[in-house]
C-alpha cells in the first residue's frame, strides 16, 4: 500500500514539477533571492526556482551552498521528487557534515523511500549534535518503528516527551510503539495528549482510530477515522481502515464507499480491491464483487485470502466447480490456513461430497482447533453419520470457545441421548433453557433423557411446559401418549393422539396407537371405528360385517370377528371372502383343522382364488406345518404370479435352509413381479450378505434405509455387511440404532456384541451379550459368543458353562463349531420377519 501512494505522490509532483523546471528555463527579470529559496510560504515550484538559481551563481561558503541545497531538496520533497531530493541531500551533507537540518530532512526522505537503517544512522547523527533535540528524537521512534523496535522506539518517544511534554509527533510514535506492545491503556493515553495538544494532527486521529478498531470499539474507530480523513491531506490508509470498521458493523455499503475511496487514491490496488470485493459480497452484489476480486488477483495472484474470497462468492453464486478451482489455488498458496480448508468443506457439501468435505473439516481443525465453525459444521456431519461420540468432542470444543452456543449444547445433548448418557443430555439442555427458556428442541430432548432415566414426573413437566408453547408438536404429543400408555393411563394417551389426528387424519400409525388404547380404555367401538377407517371404511351392510371383522381379527379379537363373518355369510356377503376371513380368525382361534376346512370351501367355490390359498397357507405356517405351508406357497404362486407374498415366504424359508440358488429365484421371480417390493430387496441384500458379497449387501441395504430409516433388520444387514468389510465403527452404528429401533431384537444385541468382542472389549461384550439373552433366552448364539469373550478374559470355568447352555439350547451348534472355520456371526431370518 505504501509503494503505491508512492508512485501517486510521485505521478502528481511530475506533472507539477514539469512546470517548475520548465520556468527555470526561462530568463527571468527579476534576480532570485535567498529568502524566496528559503520562504516555504511560496509555491514549491518558485522555490526550486530560487534555489536552482543561487546554486547556479554559486558560492565559497560551504555552509551557505548546503542550505541552498537543503531548502532546493525541502522544495523538491513538497513535489514528490524524493530521488532529487536525496541527491541534494546528500551534496549538502558531505558540504556540511555538521549541520542538523541536511541531516534530519535525509533520514525523513530514506525512511519514507524505505531505507530505513540509513535513516536512523543520520538521525542518531543528528542526536550526536543534539542530544536534546525532541524532534529527532521523535523522528528516531517513526524510523525504530519501522524498524520494527517497538521498545526501542518508545523508549526514543518517551525521552522527547520528557523534553517536550506537549510534542503531539513524539507522542503519535509512543502511542504506536506501546499498542504494538500490547500496552493498550497507554497508547490510548498517549494518543489522547497528542490530540489535546494539536487538534489538527491527523496522523493522530487515524492511529488511535486503528486502536479502536484493533480493540473492536468500531464506532469510536469510525469517529476518530472521520476526523483522520479530513485532516491527513492523503488519507489513504485512514479510509481503508474506516472501511474495514465499517465491515466489522456490517454496514457494508460504507464500507465499499470507503474502500472506493482509497481506489481513488491508489488505483488498482490489489488488497484495497479485495477488500471492496469482500464489502460487495457481505452486501449480496456478487456480480460486482466477483469485477473486483478478479481485478485483485490479475494485479497480485498470489494472495491466498483474495482467492478465497472469490472461491466463496462462487460458492454463493451456485458455481462450484469455480469455487472449487479457487479455494484449491488459495490452499496451495497457504496450506496452513484453516478457514480455507472450512470453505473447501463448505463447497464439498455444495457438490455431496461429504466424504471430501469431512476430510477438510479435519484438516481444519487440525490447523487451528479454536475453529469453531469447522468444529460445529463437522459435528452437524458426524451427526448425520450417527458418529455421536465425534459429535460430542466437538462441541465441547465450540464450547470451549463458545460458552453460550445454544446450538452446540442442543447437538451435544441430542448426541448424548444418542450414546445412551441420559443425564448428561440432561444437563447439556438444562444449560440451554437457561440461555434460551424458549428452545422448544431444548426442552424436547431433556425430555426424552428424563424418560430413559425413569424420572416419568420431569418428563411429563417438560413435555406440558413444551405444549403450552406449541400445542401441536406432534413428538411431544407422541412422546407424552407413549408416557402415558406406559404409565397406564390410556386416556391420557387417548386424549394426545387424537390431537395429532386432527391435524394429520392419514397418519396410521397414531390411528393404531389410539385403537389399542381404546381397547385398553375398553371402548371398542371406538377401536373398531379406527380400524374401519385404515381398511378404507365400511358401513353397516353385509360388506360392513366383513370389515367388522377384519377390524375385531386385528384388534385382537378372533371369536367376535368368527361371529361376524358367519352373520355376513348369513346376510349375503360373498361367501368365499367371508369364508377365508372366518378361516383366518378360527387359525388364531388354534382351530386349525376348521380354519384348513374353510379355506378348502372357498376353494372349491372358486378354484383360482390365491387369497384363499394365501390364507390356507398362512395358517399352516403359524401352526408350524411348515411342509404343508411351503407346498401351499408354491401352488400360491403358481396360480398368482403376480402374488409377491408367495416368493416373500419361500425365499425366506429357502434362505432359512441355506437353500441359496433356490432363494435367489424365488426373490428374482418376485421382484419381476413387484420390482420395488421392499421385503424382497430386503431379502437380496441378506442373500448377497450369505453370498460373501459383502459390498453388494451394503449398498443394497443402504437404498433400502433412504427408503424406510426404520427397519431394524435392514439396519443389522448393513451391519453385518460393514463388519465383512472390517468397518466396525459403521457396523456398530448400524447395529446401535437396530436396537434402539428394536429393543428386543436379540440379534441386533448379538451383533453388537460382536463389534465389542473384535475391538477386545470384553467386558463391553458380555454386557451387551446380556441383554441379547434377556431379549431371547432360548437363542444358543450369544451363549456361544459369551463364552468367547469369557475365554478371551481367563475366565475359563465361566466359559466352559456358557458354551454348555449354548449347546444344550441348540445341540446343532457343537456341530458348527467343530466345523473348519467354526461358528461365525451371520443374518438370522425368523417367520416373525414377515411383513
Amino acid at each position: 500500500m505504501t509503494g503505491n501512494r508512492g508512485k501517486m505522490r510521485v505521478l502528481t509532483a511530475l506533472a507539477v514539477g514539469g512546470v517548475a523546471w520548465g520556468i527555470s528555463l526561462v530568463p527571468q527579470s527579476a534576480a532570485a533571492s535567498a529568502e524566496d529559496c528559503a520562504n516555504q510560504g511560496l509555491p514549491p515550484a518558485m522555490r526550486v526556482f530560487a534555489c536552482d538559481a543561487l546554486i547556479g551563481q554559486g558560492t565559497t561558503d560551504p555552509g551557505a551552498f548546503s542550505d541552498l541545497l537543503a531548502h532546493r531538496a525541502d522544495a523538491l520533497i513538497a513535489q514528490g521528487f524524493w530521488q532529487k531530493a536525496l541527491a541534494d541531500l546528500n551534496r549538502a551533507v558531505r558540504l556540511a557534515p555538521r549541520r542538523a537540518a541536511p541531516l534530519i530532512a535525509r533520514a525523513r526522505v530514506n525512511h519514507r523511500l524505505g531505507r530505513h537503517q540509513a535513516a536512523l544512522i543520520d538521525i542518531d547523527a543528528v542526536l550526536v549534535l543534539m542530544p536534546t533535540f525532541a524532534d529527532g528524537l521523535a523522528e528516531r521512534a517513526r524510523v525504530l518503528l519501522a524498524l520494527g523496535r517497538n521498545r526501542d522506539a518508545a523508549g526514543a518517544a518517551t525521552r522527547a516527551i520528557k523534553l517536550m511534554p506537549a510534542h503531539s509527533n513524539a507522542l503519535v510514535q509512543k502511542g504506536v510503539a506501546e499498542s504494538r506492545l500490547g500496552q493498550h491503556r497507554l497508547a490510548k493515553d498517549a494518543f489522547d495528549r497528542a490530540i489535546a495538544a494539536d487538534p489538527g494532527n491527523g496522523e493522530a486521529f487515524h492511529a488511535r482510530g486503528v486502536l479502536h478498531r484493533k480493540l473492536k470499539l468500531y464506532r469510536s474507530a469510525i469517529q476518530d477515522l472521520d476526523q483522520a480523513v479530513r485532516l491527513l491531506p492523503y488519507p489513504l490508509d485512514s479510509f481503508k481502515e474506516r472501511g474495514m470498521a465499517q465491515h466489522q458493523l456490517e454496514n457494508y455499503t460504507l464500507a465499499a464507499a470507503d474502500f472506493g475511496d482509497a481506489l481513488d487514491l491508489a488505483p488498482g490496488d490489489a488488497e484495497l480491491l479485495s477488500l471492496r470485493g469482500r464489502a460487495l459480497a457481505a452486501d449480496g452484489k456478487l456480480q460486482a464483487a466477483l469485477i473486483d476480486l478478479t481485478r485483485s488477483l490479475e494485479a497480485a495472484p498470489s494472495r491466498p485470502e483474495t482467492w478465497r474470497r472469490r472461491a466463496e462468492v462462487h460458492r454463493r453464486m451456485d458455481r462450484m466447480s469455480l469455487a472449487l478451482d479457487d479455494i484449491t489455488q488459495a490452499i496451495a498458496l497457504a496450506p496452513n490456513a484453516s478457514e480455507t480448508y472450512l470453505l473447501r468443506a463448505r463447497i464439498q457439501l455444495g457438490r455431496r461430497n461429504l466424504g471430501l468435505a469431512l476430510d477438510d473439516l479435519n484438516a481444519a481443525v487440525v490447523r487451528d482447533p479454536a475453529n469453531v465453525a469447522a468444529r460445529y459444521l463437522r459435528a452437524k456431519k458426524q451427526y448425520e453419520l450417527e458418529n455421536y461420540e465425534a459429535v460430542i468432542v466437538d462441541m465441547d470444543g465450540v464450547l470451549a470457545a463458545e460458552p453460550t452456543n445454544t446450538g452446540a449444547m442442543l447437538k451435544r445433548s441430542q448426541a448424548f441421548l444418542k450414546t445412551e448418557k441420559p443425564a448428561h443430555a440432561v444437563q447439556g439442555a438444562t444449560a440451554a433453557l437457561r440461555l434460551a427458556p424458549g428452545l422448544i428442541d431444548a426442552r424436547l430432548v431433556r425430555a426424552i433423557a428424563y424418560e430413559r432415566l425413569k424420572d416419568i414426573g420431569r418428563a411429563l413437566a417438560d413435555l406440558d411446559h413444551l405444549l403450552v408453547d406449541a400445542p401441536r408438536h406432534v413428538e411431544a404429543l407422541s412422546r407424552r401418549a407413549a408416557i402415558h400408555a406406559a404409565a397406564g393411563r390410556p386416556a391420557s394417551a387417548y386424549r394426545d393422539l387424537t390431537v395429532i389426528l386432527e391435524d394429520d387424519p392419514t397418519n396410521n400409525e397414531v390411528r393404531r396407537r389410539r385403537s389399542a388404547q381404546a381397547q385398553l380404555m375398553g371402548d371398542p367401538i371406538s377401536a373398531i371405528a379406527d380400524l374401519d377407517v385404515l381398511l378404507a371404511g365400511q358401513s353397516n351392510d353385509s360388506d360392513a360385517l366383513l370389515a367388522r371383522a377384519r377390524a375385531n381379527l386385528a384388534a385382537g379379537q378372533p371369536g367376535e370377528a368368527s361371529a361376524d363373518a358367519t352373520a355376513a355369510i348369513a346376510h349375503g356377503a360373498d361367501p368365499t371372502a367371508a369364508l377365508i376371513l372366518r378361516g383366518q380368525a378360527r387359525g388364531r382361534l388354534g382351530e386349525i383343522e376348521a380354519a384348513i376346512a374353510d379355506f378348502d370351501l372357498a376353494l372349491r367355490r372358486d378354484p383360482f382364488r390365491g387369497d384363499a390359498l394365501g390364507a390356507r397357507a398362512r395358517t399352516l405356517l403359524a401352526a408350524g406345518r411348515l411342509g404343508e405351508a411351503s407346498a401351499n406357497f408354491v401352488r400360491w404362486s403358481t396360480l398368482r404370479p403376480d402374488a409377491v407374498e408367495p416368493y416373500r415366504v419361500l425365499a425366506l424359508m429357502r434362505l432359512q435352509a441355506g437353500a441359496l440358488a433356490r432363494a435367489q429365484d424365488d426373490i428374482e421371480r418376485g421382484l419381476a413381479a413387484r420390482p420395488d417390493d421392499y421385503f424382497l430387496r430386503l431379502l437380496a441384500a441378506d442373500l448377497a450378505l450369505r453370498q460373501g458379497k459383502a459390498l453388494e449387501a451394503g449398498k443394497r441395504a443402504a437404498g433400502l434405509l433412504t427408503e424406510s430409516p426404520q427397519s431394524a433388520l435392514v439396519h443389522r444387514i448393513r451391519g453385518l455387511a460393514w463388519l465383512e468389510q472390517g468397518q466396525v465403527d459403521f457396523a456398530a452404528s448400524d447395529f446401535r440404532r437396530a436396537t434402539e429401533l428394536v429393543p428386543g431384537d436379540a440379534d441386533a444385541w448379538l451383533a453388537l456384541a460382536q463389534t465389542h468382542y473384535q475391538r477386545r472389549d470384553y467386558t463391553g461384550a458380555l454386557r451387551v451379550l446380556d441383554k441379547a439373552i434377556t431379549a431371547e433366552p432360548s437363542y444358543g448364539a450369544p451363549h456361544l459368543l459369551r463364552a468367547r469373550a469369557l475365554e478371551a478374559g481367563n475366565d475359563w470355568t465361566a466359559a466352559e458353562d456358557a458354551r454348555a447352555e449354548a449347546f444344550r439350547i441348540d445341540p446343532d451348534l457343537k456341530m458348527i463349531v467343530d466345523r473348519p472355520g467354526g461358528w461365525r456371526l451371520t443374518n438370522r431370518l425368523k417367520l416373525s420377519d414377515l411383513p
